[in-house]
């Protein structure tokens, strides 16, 4: 499951993933995102974000499912028709359990299709999230 949360004053965009993260789940997540946008942020265009944080964090299982090549090529397609633009900053906020196997999915979609020209990373800290979104050093995310 995941919630998607905005905040204009910083220009970031949080989908926070927890319970059991499910297949492809940020490809649905980011498809919301866009599809909805207005519902998220009527008074400024995605355009105006460029920072997305993952935070899987909160996940409390994971797998490799729906992470083959084919699957992934079309996704970042359809998120690029969709505005995903490659403007974009994204990182992704490591599991506190099932590193290896996130690190392993990771790894697999980032070489695939478009997904490789993205600028993404995964980092270990929310430390490292602040830094590499360059984010305020006071940054919390909500609970």
């Amino acid at each position: 499951m995941y919630k998607i949360e905005v905040d204009s004053e910083l220009r970031l965009i949080r989908i926070r993933h927890y319970d059991k993260y499910v297949g492809a789940e940020l490809v649905s997540a980011l498809t919301e995102l866009f599809l909805n946008w207005a519902s998220y942020s009527a008074d400024r265009p995605l355009a105006d974000y460029g920072k997305v944080f993952v935070d899987l964090s909160e996940t409390t299982g994971l797998s490799l499912e729906d992470t083959d090549s084919a699957f992934h090529y079309t996704s970042a397609k359809r998120l690029e028709g969709l505005g995903f633009a490659k403007n974009f900053r994204m990182v992704l906020l490591k599991p506190r359990t099932q590193v290896g196997e996130a690190e392993r999915r990771f790894k697999r979609v980032k070489e695939m299709g478009a997904w490789r020209e993205l600028d993404i990373s995964m980092v270990d800290s929310l430390e490292e999230v602040v830094l590499w979104l360059e984010l305020p050093a006071s940054y919390k995310p909500s609970e």
